[in-house]
């Protein structure tokens, strides 16, 4: 044991100066001057905005700003490729970063088996759109949700 405490008292310890308060603020704003600290990272809120709308059946108002756009049912009134792709148009021009769209009982051309499990039913709906708009336009025939451009 007494080797050991032969060497330890041969390790010098280090020499430190201590300034004066004053010289250290000043050597302290000098470091500071010449290489400022980064500056803090803005801290995130973790909040993001959501802007619900549903039942536009066709329509296309005017919409908050938001991240997250959620559309939740109901984009049109009779369910037609016509106006799918309007609505759909009108959606990819909004500003939010992220957009959710969910189908809705009127959307008929979204569900993929409707036109064909029930094509009177589909057959009604393109009248009855062709009626309200004064035309039939030749795109809504035999076109499907795969032809829309989303």
């Amino acid at each position: 044991m007494s080797s050991t405490k032969a060497e330890t008292s041969h390790v010098s310890k280090p020499h430190q100066d201590r300034l004066p308060r004053h010289r250290l603020r000043s050597l302290a704003a000098t470091l500071q001057s010449i290489h400022p600290p980064a500056p803090e990272p803005k801290a995130s809120s973790g909040k993001i905005t959501v802007v619900c709308i549903s039942d536009t059946h066709g329509t296309q108002p005017a919409l908050p700003a938001g991240d997250l756009l959620l559309h939740a049912g109901d984009l049109t009134k009779w369910g037609t490729f016509s106006e799918l792709q309007a609505q759909l148009t009108w959606l990819a021009q909004q500003p939010h970063k992220h957009k959710v769209v969910i189908a809705g009982n009127h959307d008929l051309l979204l569900d993929c088996d409707f036109p064909r499990q029930h094509p009177e039913r589909w057959n009604q709906a393109i009248a009855a759109a062709a009626s309200e708009s004064g035309r039939l336009e030749q795109e809504e025939v035999g076109n499907s949700a795969e032809d829309l451009d989303w």
